[in-house]
């Protein structure tokens, strides 16, 4: 597991810690709220390792992990989204404006009502 630690710069005194990867609950909610890969006109469902929690304001560049900066992409557009010219920035509720290389705008709106889904797991009691 990654962790990303924040001190403060003249007494090195901790600040707090950012992990890397979405925690058990975050990716739950984010199944519940995506559904489907997030990028414009792709309607892949959600796999596990088929689909990534990708950090829309990348984590290496101070993108915290959290559900604000989070949504489900499909392996080949979470690819895309780091190797090519598209850009995307998520707005409140988990709104995301994606802006192609030729400079089109798409936004995509998470469904209203957030339903969660029997992932298999019994419950822990």
């Amino acid at each position: 597991m990654w962790e990303r630690l924040f001190v403060d710069a003249d007494t090195g005194a901790l600040l707090t810690v950012d992990l890397r990867f979405p925690n058990a609950a975050q990716r739950r909610y984010l199944r519940a709220r995506d559904e489907h890969c997030r990028f414009p006109g792709c309607r892949r469902p959600i796999r596990k390792r088929l689909s990534d929690a990708d950090h829309t304001i990348d984590h290496c560049l101070g993108g915290p992990t959290c559900v604000c900066n989070l949504a489900y992409l499909c392996e080949y557009h979470h690819t895309l989204k780091h190797h090519s010219a598209w850009t995307v920035v998520q707005r409140p509720g988990g709104v995301l404006e994606w802006t192609s290389p030729t400079g089109r705008t798409c936004t995509d709106v998470p469904p209203p009502v957030v339903r969660f889904i029997h992932d298999g797991d019994p419950p822990p009691f």
